[in-house]
């Protein structure tokens, strides 16, 4: 079991909340897509690759264009629709055993990549003159 520690969460969903809705999206935005960009790589760098073009592992990217919830703000990591066999690759088949690569991706990444995001997000603010002082971060621990 992984737990995570994010030491001033409540101090930066204040500050978040404090803002214009529009500044306040723009922040979340912009650290979700380092965040995604992260989880890009990662995930990249861990799909299958075989002989000849298009590969599945170069055609993993990040879509800001996504659906999220009323006042939530969403970023995407994935693949086109043609390549939509990456499933079938990460969950196996049949006729062919799983190869995951974003389950892996997820699970060693994922408590840095919060407090990547927390961090990004405390950066954006202060680039914007809003809040001078930020948290030591936290840990994270098994």
């Amino acid at each position: 079991m992984i737990t995570l520690r994010l030491d001033g969460g409540d101090k930066l969903m204040k500050t978040l909340n404090d803002l214009p809705n529009r500044v306040n999206r723009s922040v979340q935005r912009e650290a979700l897509k380092v965040a995604a960009e992260v989880l890009r790589q990662r995930v990249s760098a861990g799909a299958p690759r075989e002989p000849g073009a298009p590969d599945l592992a170069d055609n993993i990217g990040i879509s800001t264009d996504v659906r999220a919830g009323r006042g939530d703000v969403g970023v995407g990591v994935g693949v086109p629709r043609g390549f939509f066999y990456d499933w079938f690759n990460e969950f196996g088949t049949v006729k062919q055993a799983a190869k995951p690569f974003w389950r892996p991706a997820f699970d060693s990444d994922g408590p840095r990549l919060i407090k990547l995001i927390a961090a990004e997000m405390w950066t954006a603010l202060i680039k914007r003159g809003i809040g001078s002082t930020r948290s030591s971060g936290g840990g994270v621990g098994e």
